[in-house]
């Protein structure tokens, strides 16, 4: 059960799955962008996750006075 708690993604061209990115970085305040090197056939891809922040999302500064 512990397996499927642990998210892969599977490369778009062969099929392997990857547990980590290359790199990830956010696309905006509501959404990371993570880019995918197959160690198998080399083949690189990227990948978008919407993080499901509402309002003023990350990295948000201001005062609550």
């Amino acid at each position: 059960q512990f397996a499927t708690a642990i998210p892969f993604v599977s490369c778009v061209k062969c099929g392997e799955r990857l547990l980590l990115p290359e790199t990830s970085e956010y696309a905006d305040a509501h959404s990371v962008r993570h880019r995918w090197k197959c160690g198998r056939c080399d083949h690189d891809f990227e990948t978008a996750v919407d993080l499901g922040i509402k309002g003023g999302g990350v990295g948000q500064t201001g005062n609550d006075h």
